[in-house]
């Protein structure tokens, strides 16, 4: 079933009148740390607005010595369970094995039982959590800095064995991998490694993937495209991604190209981000890359990345008079239901605040071809004047009218500030009007996702 199909199953509204725009977005992310998930950094994550982060639960940390599962820092499950209660999705990577299991930190293990009992373990210790935790298997296998040799056939051992713990532990639990960087597409490794976790992949399961932009790296758009034809219909999470910049400038506006990729996304199957990273000290030298200080106070990137967390779709409306929507200039920007849908300005761009597909209950704003916003003015009209569409009089709660008989999406739009329907006049201007008390034929639009 497509994104906008799905629009027209009955949900139940999520909003109530009155609320501001969600401040936490589930398909955006942040890679941090364990110890970054109290105090003043965790404060910091709530003000970004993330809804996702990632962490290390690395072996080395859970099990400092064979068969002594103590996580090593008792603090560890608190920090866990904070962040859960937090409202935050937490994707634990695991691998990094202890010099007792491995001949190195990258290695294969001596003995794949052994990376069994702590995936078994840490599984395990995080079953309450249900579904608000993702464990990712290893981390970029494919490069032999972290897997030793970097082998797809070495890969998939590690996750089937990964799997067994699963069953074991928690069958209900999600798995997530290859955990790839960019280069493992065109190399082949990829879809190695694809086919040898085929047979242990669980319906819940998630495919992750990494890039970075570089002079040999393919556009973001046209990797994850390249991606997601090699997965069928599972989810892609893009676990890693930044600009490592010490310009606070080129890091803000290079980062914020990135995330409106994201937004732009094609189909919801593309349904995480988590940029790298939160912080870093000056002793990490990838301390560039974080959208914090030394003192956890903001980079401009953190600002730009909180600024630019919605889903963007590109659309037509036409109305019940058979005539699409579109800003008549020597109105005043009214919106009229005028056009026959060829013009330009008859296209708009619908800005969703919590991301991922749009469903009823989604609050919503929507931008004119001009960049103006669409809102609910003083006489209520709908107009195309607003310039930043962050007022309740410039946001509209959706809500799914069911398909036309050409199986094309309808829906509603109910204004943030008056509660009240926008509806197609019966005049002969074709007026949209924001003053109707409920929905019907003329306050349902057919929309065309472009």
């Amino acid at each position: 079933m497509g994104e906008w199909s799905q629009l027209i199953v009955a949900l139940a509204v999520a909003l109530v009148i009155g609320q501001p725009p969600q401040t936490k977005h589930p398909d955006d992310g942040i890679v941090t740390s364990v110890q970054f998930l109290d105090g003043l950094p965790l404060q910091r994550l709530r003000e970004l607005g993330v809804g996702s982060v990632r962490i290390g639960l690395e072996w080395a940390a859970v099990e400092p010595q064979p068969d002594r599962f103590d996580l090593a820092d008792p603090r560890i499950p608190g920090w866990i369970d904070q962040a859960h209660a937090a409202g935050l999705h937490v994707y634990a990577s695991l691998g990094a094995p202890p010099s007792w299991a491995a001949p190195c930190g990258a290695c294969m293990p001596n003995n794949l039982f052994d990376w069994y009992d702590y995936v078994y373990h840490v599984i395990t210790q995080y079953k309450h959590l249900g579904n608000d935790i993702t464990f990712g298997i290893w981390n970029e296998p494919n490069l032999n800095q972290f897997l030793t040799p970097p082998s797809p056939d070495l890969y998939g051992d590690l996750f089937h064995y990964a799997n067994l713990a699963r069953m074991d532990a928690n069958p209900a639990a999600r798995l997530a991998g290859p955990e790839t960087e960019q280069g493992a597409e065109p190399s082949g490794f990829l879809t190695a490694a694809l086919s040898r976790m085929q047979s242990d992949l669980r319906p819940q399961d998630v495919i992750t993937v990494h890039w970075y932009p570089g002079t040999l790296s393919p556009p973001l758009a046209d990797y994850m495209q390249r991606i997601l034809g090699h997965v069928g219909s599972r989810e892609v999470w893009l676990t890693e991604t930044g600009e490592k910049n010490p310009d606070d400038g080129l890091q803000a506006s290079r980062l914020q190209d990135i995330i409106l990729t994201f937004d732009r996304r094609p189909s919801a199957q593309w349904a995480k981000i988590f940029v790298y990273r939160l912080y870093g000290d000056q002793l990490d030298p990838d301390y560039v890359f974080g959208l914090l200080r030394q003192d956890f106070s903001p980079r401009p990137a953190f600002d730009a990345y909180r600024a630019v967390m919605y889903r963007i779709f590109s659309v037509a409306m036409r109305a019940a008079n058979g005539r699409y929507l579109q800003p008549d200039p020597g109105a005043g920007g009214m919106i009229r239901a005028q056009g026959d849908g060829t013009a330009a300005s008859a296209t708009f761009q619908i800005y969703d605040f919590n991301g991922g597909s749009l469903e009823s209950g989604d609050l919503v704003r929507i931008q004119a071809i001009d960049g103006t916003f669409l809102r609910a003015g003083s006489n209520r009209p709908l107009v195309a004047t607003d310039t930043c569409g962050c007022e309740d009089e410039g946001l509209f709660v959706v809500s799914a009218a069911g398909a036309s008989p050409q199986g094309e999406t309808r829906l509603t739009l109910r204004s943030n500030a008056n509660g009240q329907y926008a509806s197609l006049d019966g005049g002969r201007a074709a007026d949209i009007l924001v003053n109707r008390n409920s929905a019907g034929t003329r306050e349902t639009f057919t929309v065309t996702v472009k």
